[in-house]
């Protein structure tokens, strides 16, 4: 008998000092002393790997190991993240890693609109939605994490700059239709030349800017002659706004009240130049200006008129302006429908008729 089996039969024939489920897991640990024995005399391996090799035949193999660093289990790799997409807002396509690389992906600030730097997508280099030209590198998008929702959260707007021309004090409500007189009044208030709009209205009705328009022919012949009569009635030289006090206070049922009261001043439409007659403030007309233009305006502490739709449309006044850290661009607005400062994105804003104001 060898060693190792005279050794295991001399602990068996010992009497025995522990219970049957004792016994057995003796038994147990016993057998596996013996096969550990057996492996090391027939297998000349060292101690780790014979070891090894009997556990495995108990359990199975191990994990792959990592051969450049003996021992060390080898971890699999992660799961593959399927790459980021983002689709040219013109033809729908999915740009591709190569359009990326070789910068043909351009983004609008104004919207976040993106466009294949192609004749069909971006045609003459410009914005499809605003028509902004999209030629300078600034606009280029070079990778696809540039446009994750979590970057775009990234996008912070810098402070509000506003006009030091502007006074928030000068704001009012416009009174019916007199949009562009309540807009007039603002700018020239704020200005430094305060007026209101049933004046800057009533200025306009008696410029000759009104006379042959279809203003003039909704009943300013009349309205004149109200005021004269309202002037001769009064004696002596009244200001404007005393005469039109005056004839705010003539009850309904005079024939005069129709042309101040409820009618023709509060139904006058602006289809002439802002009533800036008789304030010291200067107006330069224009069209729509560039964004550039309008930072260049509030810098110099200008304000600016803007009409929606042309001269018969809505005016507002552009008092200041916003950027973002992603080329965003806002305009900060006084609108004489609403209260308070609004803003807009600059590509959303329509102004078709500007008038860039500033103190004489």
């Amino acid at each position: 008998m060898s060693d190792p089996e005279s050794k295991a039969a001399s602990r068996v024939s010992e009497p025995s000092r522990f219970s049957e489920t004792d016994q057995i897991s003796e038994a147990v640990q016993t057998r596996i002393s013996e096969i550990v024995l057996d492996f090391v005399e027939a297998h000349p391996l060292p101690p780790l790997a014979a070891l090894q090799t009997v556990v495995n035949s108990l359990t199975g193999p191990p994990p792959p190991t990592d051969t450049t660093h003996p021992g060390s289990v080898t971890i699999p790799p992660p799961e593959q993240v399927a790459p980021l997409e983002v689709l040219c807002d013109i033809c729908g396509q999915a740009f591709t890693a190569e359009q990326f690389e070789n910068s043909q992906v351009k983004r609008c600030p104004r919207g976040g609109e993106h466009f294949h730097d192609t004749g069909e997508c971006l045609p003459g280099g410009r914005c499809g939605m605003c028509s902004l030209d999209l030629s300078s590198p600034e606009y280029i998008v070079t990778s696809p994490e540039m446009e994750t929702k979590e970057s775009k959260a990234l996008e912070v707007w810098n402070e509000k700059v506003l006009s030091t021309g502007w006074h928030s004090e000068a704001a009012i409500r416009q009174a019916g239709q007199l949009c562009y007189a309540a807009a007039t009044a603002i700018v020239a208030t704020s200005l430094g030349s305060p007026t209101n709009q049933f004046e800057r209205a009533h200025a306009y009705a008696m410029s000759d800017a009104v006379e042959g328009d279809e203003d003039w022919a909704m009943g300013g012949g009349g309205y004149r002659e109200a005021y004269e009569a309202a002037c001769s009635s009064m004696g002596g030289t009244p200001s404007v706004g005393a005469v039109l006090s005056w004839m705010d206070a003539i009850k309904e049922d005079d024939a005069e009240n129709f042309w101040i009261n409820r009618g023709y001043l509060r139904m006058l439409a602006q289809s002439g130049s802002p009533c800036f007659f008789g304030t010291a403030v200067t107006a330069e007309g224009a069209g729509r200006p560039t964004f550039q233009q309008i930072i260049t305006a509030i810098d110099a502490g200008s304000l600016i008129m803007a009409a929606e739709g042309g001269n018969m449309g809505h005016w507002r006044v552009i008092i200041g302006y916003q950027t973002s850290t992603r080329g965003g661009q806002r305009v900060l607005v006084c609108d004489p429908k609403q209260d308070g400062e609004k803003e807009y994105l600059y590509a959303a804003f329509t102004m078709e008729v500007t008038y860039i104001c500033s103190s004489q």
